[in-house]
């Protein structure tokens, strides 16, 4: 892969590139795998990430009715060019003990539309390294698709606003991470 800033780390000169899941399949297995700025999946990609841990510079995007995640016990963070989204626009996704931190000072998580089901741990709009929170929103629209059972279960997050629309289920609690919690829970 490449990292997302010059000579590696959590900070430095942004670099850029974009990787494209284009009708691809890519398995992700007990790694750490860093995209400069973009990582999407469209038109059939399948992506699999099992105990593993992804840094996006930019964004991580999934498209189409056809294209299928499989997001197993791993860690997601984006944004850490200062902004950075993770949406799903179309296609399916399945969650087993997730944790995403959205690292910039903007960014939204987005269920847009398509279909989800399994376990979030954790959705934090926080970057761990800097100490401060993100700007944006966790928003799961009313023409996103929750398959039940077992349903979408959120354990906690922490957002500045929250408009779940009734399609999590769980304790939705509100957690502040400090950077040590976040750093155990990532390694």
């Amino acid at each position: 892969m490449q990292f997302r800033f010059d000579g590696g780390g959590d900070s430095g000169p942004h670099l850029s590139g974009t990787f494209k899941n284009i009708g691809g399949y890519v398995e992700v297995i007990n790694s750490t795998v860093e995209v400069a700025q973009d990582w999407t999946s469209e038109s059939g990609g399948e992506r699999v990430f099992k105990n593993s841990c992804l840094y996006t510079g930019q964004n991580f995007s999934v498209s189409g009715a056809s294209s299928v995640e499989y997001l197993l016990s791993s860690t997601f963070s984006i944004g850490w060019h200062g902004s950075g989204n993770w949406q799903l626009s179309d296609g399916t996704i399945y969650f087993q003990r997730e944790r995403f931190q959205l690292a910039g000072t903007s960014g939204n998580f987005q269920l847009s539309s398509g279909t989800a089901y399994g376990q979030i741990d954790y959705i934090a709009l926080y970057n761990h390294v800097t100490e401060t929170s993100g700007g944006g929103k966790i928003e799961a629209s009313s023409s996103f698709t929750v398959t039940t059972p077992p349903g979408l279960v959120l354990d906690a997050y922490w957002a500045g606003t929250y408009e779940p629309h009734g399609k999590f289920t769980g304790s939705q609690s509100i957690k502040y991470l400090s950077s040590v919690e976040y750093e155990r829970i990532a390694a």
